[in-house]
């Protein structure tokens, strides 16, 4: 039987509706995990094909190449488990059901996820990577319960960064998005892995989260933190996304 190892998991993660927004090396790699554990049902939202430079650090392989990122995952997916849902969206987000993941490189795409899961009430995660995948961030929102994304991410936004003139020309273009970092697979899968496990017990699966810190730092090796450990984080509530009492604070 597939999940005899894990029947416990299997049975709690079955009829979840899980929806993953950023099908790159974090976003498939915790699909391919999720699959193995026994989520029964998953949305995979991503615009973009898979180009030859993602092989070295994504589930996918040579065969999928210049396909959908979105279609070869769910492929994919299906020869893990035959009897997975899957529903492959090749298409910017703007709206999805379920626990929403997301594992983007868009700022834009971030407070978009951040909009959906303050108006649907529904928990979201947010995983990302920077230093060349030598330290991750995972950031778990659940309304009502702890800050949302805009609460700590919103300063980001606020970078000036210099933009190509496609901004001028490309409909789709998107001055968020931060540019494809270097980074090792191993690397990868120690931030998606941790990931995971928060994301089992964000679902009651199993372990805890402690919702009052729910920021994680991941750091693998990078200088001047300590090595191969996560930090467990506050973050201030209150931003005019999720605090009506802040609005007045925005300027005209």
């Amino acid at each position: 039987m597939f999940y005899s190892r894990n029947p416990h998991e299997r049975d709690a993660l079955a009829a979840l509706h899980i929806s993953i927004v950023g099908c790159g090396s974090l976003g498939s790699a915790l699909a391919d995990m999720l699959v193995r554990a026994g989520v029964g049902r998953l949305t995979l939202i991503d615009p973009q094909t898979l180009a030859i430079e993602n092989i070295g650090r994504h589930v996918l392989t040579r065969r999928h190449l210049g396909r959908a990122k979105v279609h070869a995952l769910a492929e994919y997916l299906c020869e893990i488990n035959a009897d997975l849902e899957v529903d492959p969206r090749q298409e910017s987000f703007s709206d999805a059901e379920g626990l929403l993941i997301t594992c983007t490189d868009s700022r834009r795409c971030e407070s978009m996820v951040n909009a959906v899961s303050l108006r649907r009430q529904v928990p979201a995660v947010f995983v990302g990577a920077y230093g060349a995948v030598r330290a991750g961030e995972i950031q778990f929102c659940v309304p009502g319960e702890t800050p949302c994304r805009e609460c700590f991410a919103s300063f980001r936004s606020e970078r000036e960064q210099p933009l190509p003139p496609q901004r001028y020309t490309d409909p789709d273009f998107d001055g968020t998005r931060v540019p494809g970092q270097r980074g090792l697979w191993g690397s990868v899968l120690a931030v998606s892995g941790i990931a995971f496990h928060g994301i089992l017990a964000l679902l009651g699966v199993r372990g805890w989260l402690d919702l009052e810190h729910p920021l994680w730092i991941v750091n693998l090796d990078y200088p001047g933190f300590p090595p191969y450990a996560v930090v467990h984080s506050k973050v201030r509530r209150g931003c005019a996304v999720c605090d009506e009492t802040k609005i007045s604070e925005l300027g005209v």
